[in-house]
This record gives C-alpha cells, structure tokens and sequence, in this order.
C-alpha cells in the first residue's frame, strides 16, 4: 500500500502547517487569565481543519504512550484506555525550542496597545501610553515564542504568600484504543500501514500524529491604573470616577486553536 503523504510537515520542524489537514480533534481549552487556570478535555473525535493560525507545539509521543500501559492483541485495547497529563507534567515537559508557533497571538501585544490607546483617545499608535518599563515588559508590542513560554511557566503568589505555578489543570484523552485503531484504518496522517495489523496500534501514538483542539489556549490581558488625584478633576466626569481611590481596569481576552505535533 503507497503511504500517504498528509504529514508532510511532521518531520520537518522548520515548516509550519498551513491550510487544512487532518488531525485528532480536542475540545476544551487552556486558559491563561486573572487565575491561570488551564484545562483540556477529552479527544471525542476526528477531524480536518485550517490549521494556519494555531498555536504549534511538539509533543514526545513517549509521554502519551507511558500511561496506556500494556497491550492485550486479543481485544486491541490497552491496559489503561485514557490519559491525563497534569499541568505539571506538560510544564516539565515543553521546552521554548518546542514551540515552533505562536498562531493567532503573534500580533496581540500590538493590538492591546492600541486597545489602551484607543480607550483613552489616544491615537497615536506609533507611541503609547505605557511607562518604558511595561514596553520592554510587552517586547515592544512583539508577542513571540519565547513571550508564550515565559506565559506558560509564569508563577502566581497566594492569599498567604506562597509560590503557586500559574499553569494548572490537566490534559484528558479518553477512548484511545478505539481512536487509535480508527487511525490505522484510515492510515489518516501518513504514518501507518493497516497492512501491519495491529503492530501500529501497539505503537500507540508515533511521530506524525497531530492532536488539534480549537478552542486551545485563551490569554487574557488586563491592566490596572491608580490615578493621580491631581489630573482627577480633568477625566472623572469621563470615567465616572467618583472613590478616594479610584481605579481603572482594561482587560481583553484572545484566543487561538491549538496543535500538538506528535513526536
């Protein structure tokens, strides 16, 4: 049987998927808010999507393939038919070197600059509002791969002071024997020969594979201001700004789908 060739891109991380192919859908979401929570849910199903503006990670097959435990080739299933992968786990495991996109984000440090600007009237994007200081903190409006890493492993501080990963939540897959093998009988990224019977389910997952989940990652961006009282007066009838302390909070979320490549 000739292999097919939808996985082109697999093994050479330099090329970033573009257009629609297949892959393995997720559902759910990670979040990266005010609380950092993250959390995907299980692989229903299987699907071909646009795959241009996803965030794009590798991902080592071995760390899927650990908790599925043996293979029965009686009933072609694993030990263990669902994996979780905590937060901590993905955290020791992805590497800066192993995101190779930062999808739809690549220009949302620029569009929240002018999300500010624009609050206040301020329309000259080419400079901004932003003290020096938050500039260099936004990479100068440049939101790159290094920007999502350093997101991902940012800490949180406690209602008493402890230290708290801000990545947490879990990575759920359920059914995986029966998705495996529908892989195999539709060889669906190029990778596997029914031909071989069950010898590519026993595999488990392998280089090629392509997780997909839509609605992958969510960041939320927010800013808060304490006024100086002196300029007060000018903006409080704008702003209806009427405590002793007044504050101002600009928050927008952004959201982009999300690809593990299978290695």
């Amino acid at each position: 049987m000739k292999s097919k060739k939808y996985n082109i891109y697999q093994r050479n991380t330099n090329k970033i998927y573009n257009g629609s192919h297949y892959a393995i859908t997720g559902s759910g979401g990670y979040y990266i808010q005010e609380s950092y929570a993250m959390k995907l849910s299980p692989i229903q199903q299987l699907g071909k999507y646009d795959m241009t503006d996803a965030v794009q990670i590798l991902f080592p097959a071995c760390l899927l393939n650990e908790f599925l435990g043996d293979f029965n080739a009686v009933t072609n299933q694993f030990n263990n038919n669902q994996i979780i992968i905590t937060a901590e786990q993905f955290l020791y495991t992805v590497r800066e070197e192993d995101i190779l996109s930062v999808g739809a984000f690549g220009f949302m440090y620029a569009d929240y600059r002018s999300y500010v600007n624009n609050y206040f009237g301020h329309t000259m994007n080419t400079y901004s509002l932003f003290t020096n200081d938050s500039q260099r903190e936004f990479n100068n409006g440049i939101f790159d791969k290094n920007c999502l890493y350093s997101t991902l492993r940012e800490k949180t501080t406690g209602a008493f002071g402890e230290i708290k990963e801000a990545l947490n939540g879990y990575i759920e897959i359920n059914k995986v024997s029966e998705m495996l093998l529908k892989i195999t009988e539709l060889n669906l990224f190029g990778n596997r020969s029914f031909l071989s019977g069950t010898q590519d389910i026993y595999n488990g997952f392998i280089d090629g594979d392509l997780i997909y989940i839509p609605d992958g990652i969510h960041i939320k961006l927010d800013t808060k201001m304490t006024l100086d009282l002196a300029v007060l007066p000018i903006i409080e009838n704008e702003f209806n700004i009427m405590n002793e302390t007044p504050t101002i909070t600009l928050d927008k979320e952004y959201q982009s789908a999300l690809l593990l490549r299978v290695i």
